[in-house]
């Protein structure tokens, strides 16, 4: 769905709720100045196969345990500017379903509050690529189930944050306060703790230039 200033399209403020649509082929440019996903009663749903790529900044809002945004149906989302998830987003509405979020160099995708989880609907296909800065502001526990490909920064300052799977990481994964647990997958790049914890468990490799 697009047109002239639409959660998908032009410059957004307002509350986003209900299905937008992104048809196949199509690339929906938009512009975020304080716009917000969900509204407690009413969830948001960016649904594909097209793209939207979004600079500005946006709020996930928090409602509880609630999801507040679900992405679906094959959609690319490219951020360039800030996304601050206060609430629960999740990764498809489906089984065999798909969707990935790009978080591009310069963007930055904060977790604010301990219910900013990131949720799968398994089976499926779903992509967290971060070349930017992926940071995590708030306390509590906050599991991320979606795999994490990493080039970018991943800073935990002061949660308890667990990492299902790390696809790729050729950036950094570091705790500065707070405690990192990565849940197998291929590590690369610099793992490490400026302050706080990381825990690998499970299943790993770990690549050639791993520091």
């Amino acid at each position: 769905m697009s047109g002239s200033n639409s959660p998908t399209s032009g410059t957004y403020g307002g509350v986003i709720v209900g299905v937008y649509n992104i048809d196949t082929g199509t690339i929906d440019t938009v512009v975020y100045s304080g716009a917000s996903f969900g509204n407690g009663g009413t969830i948001a749903v960016l649904a594909g196969p097209g793209t939207l790529d979004s600079s500005g900044y946006a709020h996930v809002n928090y409602n509880g345990s609630s999801v507040q945004l679900k992405l679906t149906g094959g959609l690319t989302w490219n951020n360039t500017g800030t996304i601050y998830q206060d609430g629960q987003i999740q990764f498809g509405a489906g089984s065999l379903d798909s969707a990935t979020f790009i978080n591009q160099a310069g963007g930055t995708y904060d977790l604010t509050t301990g219910s900013s989880q990131i949720y799968a609907f398994n089976p499926g296909s779903y992509a967290f690529i971060n070349a930017g800065l992926l940071e995590v502001t708030g306390g509590g526990s906050i599991g991320e189930q979606v795999p994490l490909t990493n080039s970018g920064v991943v800073t935990d300052y002061n949660a308890n944050v667990y990492v299902s799977d790390v696809a790729s990481n050729t950036g950094t994964l570091q705790t500065a306060g707070g405690f990192m647990e990565l849940q197998g997958g291929v590590l690369g790049g610099t793992i490490q703790s400026l302050s706080g914890n990381i825990g690998l468990i499970g299943t790993y490799t770990a690549a050639a230039n791993t520091t």
